[in-house]
Order: structure tokens, then C-alpha cells, then sequence
């Protein structure tokens, strides 16, 4: 199976879009807010009802990217790289994994082909640390390789520590 975590340079490519979408968005908030006392109230109460919805899922999605990191697996390790720290983490310490579809973060804009997912890992001990990987537009779970690939080097990585228990005892 093929994990497709995104690299350092594909993460500086999602924050770059990730702050000309905001620069929009902030710019139709205060386009909104200018125009207050200028345009009857029903109207723009129906744009910012429209609009509202789109700034809260940019704040959510902007909250998992800044908690994710690039990552890639080394033998039966997770390496996430975040800033100047790298945590390490075992396989076989991974409790589940499950991912999300990333409607603003996006690594280019006007592509079909270039859409990612959140995947967040929740380990053994209750943290919980994410990054991105690659996924289809309709894609159901999104990054379904991924994912299916995490997932069977947990799987692999378990059966692995499980026969060096058995065989210690």
C-alpha cells in the first residue's frame, strides 16, 4: 500500500494558498462590514449568513493545519516534522487513523487533481497528531490509499512487536 503524506514543500505550497484564501475572505468580511448603514439590512444579512459558514470552515480547517506537520515512515516509525521539532512516533502505538476532506487547503488552485485530506492519527496514550495527504475530489474516505496504507503498516508493525514479545517470553 502507498502512503502519500504531503513533503515540506508541498506544506509551504498549502500555507501559501491557505493565506490568499484568507486574504479574501477577510476582504468580503470587511467589504460586508463597510457597507453597513449603506444597504438595507435584509441584504446583508442574507450575504453574511452566506458568507459566515465559509469563514467558520476556513478558521476550522486553518486550526488543523497549523496543528499538522509533513510526515513520512521510517521502518516502524512515524516521523512528524513540524517546525524545528521532529516527534517520533511507533507504529504500533498508533490507535486508529481517520481523515477528513479539505474543502480551502488546497496545494494549487484551479486543479482537479490536486486536492488533499486531514488525516489525524490518535495515538495509545490519547494525543492526537495530524498531517496531509493526497486525495481524489470524491474520494470516500478522503485519502483512501493513504489512509489504507497507514493502516496496514500499523497492522504490520503490531504483528511485528506482538511475534518479538512472543518470542522474548
Amino acid at each position: 500500500m502507498d502512503v502519500r503524506f504531503l513533503s515540506a514543500h508541498e506544506f509551504d505550497k498549502v500555507y501559501f494558498y491557505c493565506w490568499i484564501t484568507g486574504a479574501v475572505l477577510l476582504a468580503i468580511v470587511v467589504l460586508i462590514l463597510s457597507r453597513i448603514g449603506q444597504e438595507p439590512v435584509r441584504d446583508l444579512l442574507l450575504v453574511s449568513g452566506l458568507v459566515s459558514p465559509l469563514v467558520v470552515r476556513f478558521v476550522i480547517e486553518l486550526r488543523r493545519l497549523l496543528r499538522s506537520g509533513p510526515a513520512f515512515i521510517h521502518q516502524d516509525q512515524l516521523f512528524i516534522v513540524k517546525g524545528d521539532s521532529r516527534r517520533q512516533v511507533a507504529l504500533s502505538s498508533i490507535h486508529s487513523a481517520k481523515s477528513s476532506h479539505s474543502i480551502f487547503m488546497v496545494r494549487r488552485y484551479r486543479s482537479w487533481s490536486d486536492h488533499i485530506a486531514f488525516l489525524e492519527i490518535p495515538l495509545a496514550n490519547g494525543q492526537r497528531v495530524g498531517t496531509l495527504v493526497d486525495s481524489a475530489m470524491f474520494e470516500s474516505p478522503a485519502g483512501k490509499e493513504s489512509l489504507a496504507g497507514l493502516r496496514a503498516a500499523v497492522s504490520a508493525a503490531r504483528a511485528a512487536s506482538a511475534a518479538a514479545r512472543t518470542a522474548a517470553a
